[in-house]
């Protein structure tokens, strides 16, 4: 058994530095610069536009013309300006429109790496229309509130916004360069996180009370307030575009101890105390009296889904298939308002099926899940004493 698993973390970890190595060489990087600024997506603001007249300065504003040869406004593009501002999942670049009045008009999000899910909350919000009216060169100094459950996101749209403008005008508000960010709900990720692991390795009186504590907890803030969870879909993310060190310190020490505890200590924390997902169908699973059985062997097969979608995930990334990984999952359910039908659905299906089986996702599906299993250290073989061992045959 211990070879087993040996060979299998082996197998995993080999895995994934083959995908990294192929995805830094290899996968291509698409990058807006201003001066490839594609005109169906000047469009979307300036639905006149026919031909764009490059600035004076790279950095600059390029000028927007109609089919008549005037002008109709300016833009400029935040790539590779401030490609070092990422959010959930990779930087988040911006066209930047102006009038002829010099206020801003609009902003465009271009192609990006964040959860689908998550930029659909943030954009819905009308985030990128706050600036709209303002004087480019005030418009630096516009406060923009954050969106709750997405925050990483929204913060990185905000701050590339402020950092592209900054540039053009060195007169106005000059944006410091992004560091790790840290507020409250970094503090509740960070706390339930060390709760996680100490009741998972310490014996701790009442530990049955304090775990169904630690599971509502879960549920609540590290799902429906903050969306916090481990998944391959955030994996996808941080290995092609790299660990966004720049990002919320909360979500980068709960991803970090995910897979750094299981190598050291053999025990998989996350998922059985600290993932709100699996905490919600265990909460079910109590709630509801009625309980189903399923045989060991069928429980067995059934095991091997979730490393059947591990390896899928791990081919979509080595062949850079084009393909959001979030919809494998429930996790993005918690923004149920802004969430995927498939992500609702698999949610759906994952809770209803808890009522009556203890954490059927997690056991049978998670890919994620699979991925931390099989990070553990392998247990230490206990060995019986050559004299005891003989006493009890004899």
């Amino acid at each position: 058994m211990k070879n087993k698993q040996l060979n299998y973390v082996f197998v995993i970890l080999t895995i994934l530095v083959v995908i990294m190595t192929v995805s830094a060489l290899y996968a291509p990087v698409k990058v807006v610069k201003n001066s490839s600024i594609p005109l169906d997506e000047v469009k979307k603001i300036l639905p006149e536009a026919a031909k764009i007249v490059p600035g004076d300065s790279e950095k600059g504003w390029q000028s927007v013309l109609n089919a008549s040869g005037g002008q109709i406004g300016s833009v400029a593009a935040s790539s590779p300006y401030t490609d070092d501002i990422t959010g959930y999942g990779g930087s988040t670049p911006l066209l930047i429109f102006i009038d002829n009045d010099g206020k801003i008009k609009g902003a465009v999000l271009l192609e990006n790496q964040e959860s689908p899910d998550f930029i659909k909350r943030v954009l819905g919000t009308g985030i990128l229309s706050k600036w709209n009216g303002t004087p480019w060169k005030e418009s630096v100094s516009v406060q923009v509130d954050t969106v709750s459950g997405a925050t990483m996101s929204s913060t990185s749209l905000i701050k590339t916004f402020r950092k592209r403008i900054s540039l053009i005008d060195p007169s106005s508000v000059q944006v410091k360069p992004q560091g790790m960010s840290f507020g409250w709900k970094d503090g509740v990720i960070i706390f339930l996180t060390l709760t996680g692991i100490a009741l998972c390795h310490l014996k701790i009186k009442n530990t049955k009370t304090l775990r169904y504590i630690q599971l509502g907890l879960s549920v609540v803030f590290l799902g429906f307030i903050t969306a916090a969870c481990f998944s391959v879909s955030l994996l996808y993310a941080w290995i092609k575009n790299g660990i966004p060190l720049s990002g919320s310190i909360g979500i980068l020490f709960l991803i970090g101890a995910a897979v750094i505890m299981p190598i050291l200590t053999g025990k998989n924390h996350h998922c059985f105390f600290v993932c709100p997902y699996g905490a919600f169908q265990e909460l079910i699973f109590k709630i509801i009296p009625v309980k189903a059985n399923v045989k060991p062997q069928v429980g067995e097969q059934l095991r091997k889904i979730r490393y059947l979608l591990l390896i899928l995930f791990s081919m979509v990334l080595l062949f850079n298939i084009q393909m959001d990984t979030s919809l494998w999952e429930p996790f993005s359910a918690f923004l149920f308002r802004t969430a995927s039908v498939s992500t609702l659905i698999i949610a759906g299906a994952g809770l209803i099926a808890g009522a009556f089986l203890n954490r059927p996702w997690c056991s049978y599906c998670c890919p994620a899940g699979a991925f931390l299993d099989e990070l553990k250290r392998p247990a230490p073989e206990k060995t019986v004493p050559s004299q005891t061992k003989n006493i009890k045959e004899g």
